[in-house]
């Protein structure tokens, strides 16, 4: 059997140990030279790397005990393609990097002028746009005008997918007037799913019947098609998944809590500061957001659109709020959270010394790339859980720590939902009683334990 291959750091080729001495970022340095000593030893020089060499280094990886490989691998591809891009005498051998988003969505600018125009005005309508006056149909929050517009693109791109001419799309009532349309649409939804129950797949419904209904004014076939789908697509839980359950169910223990609340301090307080890397300004963003959401269990899209100027109010150097206003805000309130002293401090930390490497161009955004540009939710969503996992070894997705909020709150004090109504900013207490009476019900059971347990001898109390 073939030994796992072993990065060997001391047996890199002349060529290779001057390249590697250019890489300035520890993480960068890191990628190159696990790929610098497989080369080494295979005998490819720097300028010979293609994409055979490649396939050849993968297969090592996913042979070695290399944690999470396939992300190596990536993590690699893009790093030497950003070297060959910036850094001067580095080959200018571009890697292809796998899009491994399931479904890309089609880019607007290969879509008519007519629908584009006709989407946009659908995302901007307003309470001055007649129809949707009596509907209570105000001006769309700008994280909603995002969500919706990736919706509107995915579905064409499902059509787009099956062989449809998008050309012939002239705007939104070509999406729900047309049954072939609708047939793909959900059929590949359904099969996607795996036919069954799927919230995602329910809100595009959602969306596609408010278009049919409200903006093109579909006849009753349409629409009684579309409550079919939305019937179909519905999740039955009346609560928080089980999936859901699950993960808040780490937090029974309160050591896991602990170490979560930690965590951005400890993994600060190994860094220095005086000596910052790429690498660790995006460790330092990771743990700014965690801290973040644990004051402010805002949704991801809010996360994502933090802006210093706008939503970040410095009152001092102590006191600090986060700020959405209500057209920002999924139900139409505004959101104001004091941040903690210490969750200040890392923001400060970050602004000061981290955030400045990512700068490519002037932006006020607050999570930015590698590049400059602002991250988006999904990039931020894919980012939090992998640091968290990393570090702590703890399943936890960005919309998770909205629960662990009620959960926190409820297991303090049992009953208070109103006050979880708030911190969450749901529309109706309905909704909170709704999800978290489960998460009250386990501090109530665990109470009863307690009384029980008390009633038995001290010794097999103990054990």
């Amino acid at each position: 059997m073939a030994r796992p291959f072993k990065p060997a750091f001391s047996n890199l080729t002349p060529a290779w140990s001057t390249q590697c001495d250019q890489v300035a970022d520890k993480h960068d340095r890191s990628f190159i030279r696990t790929l610098a000593s497989f080369c080494s030893a295979k005998g490819i020089e720097p300028e010979h790397v293609d994409e055979a060499a490649l396939k050849a280094f993968e297969a090592a990886i996913r042979a070695s005990t290399k944690k999470r490989p396939t992300q190596f691998i990536r993590d690699t591809r893009k790093t030497w393609n950003r070297l060959a891009a910036t850094l001067p005498g580095w080959p200018r051998m571009q890697l292809e990097v796998a899009d491994r988003r399931p479904n890309p969505s089609v880019a607007p600018d290969g879509l008519p002028e007519s629908f584009i125009l006709d989407m946009e005005n659908f995302l901007n309508r307003s309470s001055n746009g007649g129809r949707f006056k009596q509907l209570r149909k105000g001006l769309r929050a700008d994280a909603s005008k995002i969500d919706t517009r990736r919706k509107i693109l995915q579905l064409v791109t499902m059509l787009a997918a099956k062989g449809w001419d998008l050309s012939t799309l002239s705007g939104l009532k070509d999406l729900v007037l047309d049954p072939k349309a609708l047939d793909i649409i959900f059929d590949t939804m359904w099969d996607g799913g795996s036919g069954e129950e799927c919230a995602h797949h329910y809100n595009r419904v959602r969306l596609l019947r408010t278009i049919a209904k409200h903006w093109v004014h579909a006849g009753e076939d349409i629409l009684e098609q579309l409550k079919e789908a939305e019937r179909a697509f519905r999740e039955t839980t009346d609560g928080l998944t089980e999936r859901n359950q699950a993960k808040i169910r780490q937090f029974g223990d309160d050591q896991n809590i602990r170490r979560l609340i930690m965590l951005p301090a400890n993994v600060v307080e190994e860094l220095r500061p005086e000596q910052p890397t790429l690498g660790e300004a995006i460790v330092v963003q990771s743990a700014l957001a965690v801290s973040i959401l644990l004051a402010a269990p805002v949704r991801a899209k809010n996360l994502a659109s933090i802006d210093i100027k706008k939503h970040i109010h410095r009152v001092s150097e102590t006191n600090c709020y986060l700020v959405f206003p209500d057209h920002q805000v999924k139900n139409k309130v505004d959101l104001e959270y004091p941040l903690p002293l210490a969750t200040i401090e890392l923001l400060d930390l970050y602004l000061k010394v981290y955030r400045p490497l990512l700068l490519a161009e002037e932006t006020d955004a607050l999570f930015i790339s590698r590049s400059g540009r602002q991250k988006t939710a999904a990039e931020l969503g894919a980012q939090i859980p992998r640091f968290i996992k990393d570090y702590l070894g703890i399943d936890l997705n960005l919309h998770l720590f909205r629960h662990l909020a009620a959960f926190l709150f409820l297991k303090k004090y049992p009953g208070e939902f109103e006050t979880v109504r708030k911190l969450l900013n749901h529309k109706s207490s309905r909704t909170t009683v709704k999800f978290y009476t489960e998460l009250n019900n386990i501090e109530a059971f665990k109470r009863f334990d307690e009384i029980v347990t008390s009633y038995l001898p001290k010794k097999k109390r103990e054990g």
